[in-house]
Parts: structure tokens; sequence; C-alpha cells
């Protein structure tokens, strides 16, 4: 894809835990809108477990840039961005299961706040489907 081509670059920073970044993936691909031109971008930070052959598995759908010495979150994220060719980036964490409408909803907003710096969204615990800061008021 060139540049002007892709709509959102997804953004993932990994350090080992193979299974969650299989699985946040494996999420990911059946939730994309057909109407968005959608990039993946991997960070692998080091990983020596599994990581690296999984990420070279997906390497038909997903761009891995890796470095020989671990980093930070922040120094990661912006090595991905600099590497994105999308109008948004969205910055994802590998352990979150992702379901229909997640993108489509953040990119709608952004269309209409097109001044906003940032668009969130909510995290929900699978089992209770309740939002994390409903479980935080309770401890």
């Amino acid at each position: 894809m060139a540049a002007d081509d892709v709509d959102v670059s997804i953004l993932i920073c990994v350090h080992n835990q193979a299974r969650l970044t299989r699985e946040c993936i494996e999420s990911l691909w059946p939730t994309l809108p057909e109407h968005l031109r959608v990039e993946v971008l991997v960070y692998d930070d080091h990983s020596t477990d599994e990581t690296a052959s999984l990420l070279e598995r997906l390497a038909d759908r997903v761009r891995t840039v890796r470095d020989a010495e671990r980093g930070w979150f922040g120094r990661n994220m912006n090595r991905l961005a600099a590497e994105a060719r999308g109008r948004w980036i969205c910055l994802l964490n590998n352990d979150v299961l992702l379901h229909p409408r997640w993108l489509e909803a953040m990119v709608e907003l952004a269309g209409k706040h097109p001044a906003a710096g940032v668009i969130g969204n909510f995290h929900r615990f699978p089992q209770t489907g309740r939002r994390s800061e409903e479980h935080t008021s309770e401890l």
C-alpha cells in the first residue's frame, strides 16, 4: 500500500507473550471493516519466546520492526509511528481481544472531531462485560 492508500495504521508493541499477541491479531482480522484500508505494524522489543516466529508467519499481513535490545513503550511506539503511513494511528496493546465495530466507532468519531488529538475507547472485562473503571471503583 502506498502512503496515501492507508486510512489507519494499527501499532502494537510486544515483548514475549506470543500467545497474547496471536490471540489479539486473530481477533483483529475479522473486525476490520472492508471500507477502511488498514496496515498493522508490530514492534518486537527483543522477544525471546516464540514471538519472532509468530510474526514471521504473519509477514504477509503484519509489518514487523525488531530491536536487538530491550527498549521502552514510548520509544518503541514512536519508532512504529515513524514507519506508519495511515491518516490515523491506533495504539493497540497485545492483550486485548477485539469486537466488531471497535475501529469504525473511533474513526467515525475522529471524522466528526477533526481537531481532536486523541480518541479513546472503553475496556471491558470479558467475564462481566463491565468497564474497567467499574471494576476499579470496587477496589
